[in-house]
This record gives structure tokens, C-alpha cells and sequence, in this order.
């Protein structure tokens, strides 16, 4: 297999693995659906079921952004094992990768706790 029709499959097997993994951005909370929220579904959450809902939402996103930063973090592990062009190539890729999604996990976590302290200050 020449080197040209590798990457052909490493690209489109990529995709496939990003969309496959990609989060729906829907998520359910005692029987209300949220879908990925709007800057206008944050601003107008008042009720402790909103804020329960966002912060289930946000607990979905980060567990998908960790499951992606972990994948990351394997595919620089294993390329440090590999040959001298994986080495320099992708591991400091896959590297800023896993970053990124542990970053944005953060953040995430950060928002359903904050969503949860909203929730319990609406319930009060």
C-alpha cells in the first residue's frame, strides 16, 4: 500500500471516528429534553429544573470531552513508541489535543457546578 492511499484511509477513518464520538448535544433530565443549550436557554433558566438540566448537560459534555482527551492522550503514548517520524509528528499533536479536551472538560465541569449551585439556590 503506497503512502498516498494510507493517509487517504487514516483521513477518512479519522472522520468517521470523529463523528462516531461526536456528543448529540440532547440531553434528557426528568423527562425534559435539552438539546445543546442557546445563549437564550441559559439567560432564561429561573427554575431548579432548568438549572438541573443544564447541569446534567454539561456533566454529558465534559464525560464525552474526557473520553476524547483520554483517546488523545493513548495516541501519543503510542506514537512516542514508534518510529522517529511519529515521534516528531504526531505525539506533540495528539499531545495539544489532549489538552484541549481536558480543557474544555474543565470548563464544562465548572459550568454543571455552577448550574447545580444555581439550581439549589432556585429550589430554596
Amino acid at each position: 500500500m503506497n503512502k498516498q492511499a494510507r493517509g487517504l484511509i487514516l483521513v477518512i477513518g479519522g472522520a468517521l471516528l470523529a463523528t462516531a464520538c461526536a456528543p448529540t448535544g440532547v440531553t434528557s433530565y426528568a423527562g425534559r429534553v435539552v438539546a445543546a443549550p442557546t445563549e437564550k436557554m441559559i439567560e432564561e433558566a429561573k427554575t431548579k429544573a432548568d438549572h438541573e438540566a443544564l447541569a446534567v448537560y454539561y456533566d454529558r459534555e465534559a464525560q464525552a470531552l474526557h473520553e476524547k482527551a483520554q483517546y488523545y492522550q493513548r495516541m501519543a503514548d503510542q506514537s512516542r513508541y514508534r518510529g522517529s517520524a511519529y515521534r516528531i509528528l504526531y505525539a506533540p499533536r495528539y499531545d495539544a489535543l489532549a489538552q484541549k479536551y481536558q480543557a474544555a472538560e474543565e470548563e464544562n465541569l465548572k459550568q454543571a457546578k455552577l448550574h447545580r449551585e444555581l439550581a439549589s439556590e432556585a429550589g430554596q
